[in-house]
């Protein structure tokens, strides 16, 4: 499935789940916006994930109620670089630290981010310094399989929080 209907579908889900979850989400990055916060993390992000930014820029959500995915409140390309830039000032001279400057920060909650590597695309989870490999193959799997659970309508909703339910 192509990013800009995906994006569109999971659009339009949100909107019926909840239209204060379709309110938060926002519009497209301009690739000039990409370029600049790659080239100020050194890093380039993936091809699927910079589709997803041109399509939807993530979350604005100062409430932190209305999340799109169980991970938690997805992150702009300005919180993706305010993430990036904490994690390496918290863990900086921490040699034996879980943290990578090559981790690319994309969803937020308290206490846990969840991120892209960009040495070998896997999608990471750090909570409290601990990192655990997540079963996709890569940010557009990690996409699709949300699309998946909103579609087949796996999931519980309740007070702004979305949680998934398994097969």
């Amino acid at each position: 499935m192509e990013i800009d209907v995906l994006i569109d579908e999971i659009r339009v889900m949100c909107e019926q789940i909840d239209p204060s979850i379709s309110a938060t989400l926002n519009p497209p990055a301009a690739e000039e916006e990409i370029a600049s916060v790659e080239g100020q993390m050194g890093l380039t992000f993936p091809e699927a994930f910079k589709n997803y930014l041109l399509f939807m820029n993530g979350q604005t959500d100062p409430t932190r109620l209305h999340v799109f995915c169980e991970e938690g409140t997805l992150a702009s390309l300005d919180e993706i670089l305010s993430l990036w830039k904490m994690y390496n000032q918290v863990y900086e001279g921490q040699g034996d630290s879980s943290w990578s400057d090559k981790l690319i920060p994309f969803v937020d909650v308290e206490g846990s981010t969840t991120f892209i590597d960009s040495n070998t695309g896997s999608i990471v989870n750090m909570y409290d310094g601990e990192n655990e490999t997540l079963p996709f193959d890569g940010f557009n799997d990690w996409l699709l399989q949300k699309h998946k659970v909103l579609k087949g309508k796996k999931y519980v909703y309740q007070d702004g929080f979305m949680g998934f339910v398994g097969d």
